[in-house]
């Protein structure tokens, strides 16, 4: 029942996708616009960890900044 497994996982994917895409913007914005761009990719960063918690690359993002 691929249909049924796909439901209760969307639950799950649902923020986890959207927390990596906020990662993936916040390290495209440190990386292009270095420390000027810091706070826009700390933003980007702690939304990853507000959708998703446990998601250990935000938070190694924030430490790389010196941000909390």
């Amino acid at each position: 029942m691929p249909g049924a497994l796909d439901g209760v996982l969307s639950r799950i994917r649902t923020p986890a996708e959207a927390a990596v895409s906020h990662y993936q913007r916040g390290r495209a914005i440190a990386y292009l616009y270095g420390a000027s761009g810091a706070a826009l990719a700390a933003d980007d960063f702690r939304a990853a960890q507000r959708l998703f918690p446990g998601y250990q690359p935000a938070a190694a993002g924030l430490r790389a900044l010196g941000a909390s």
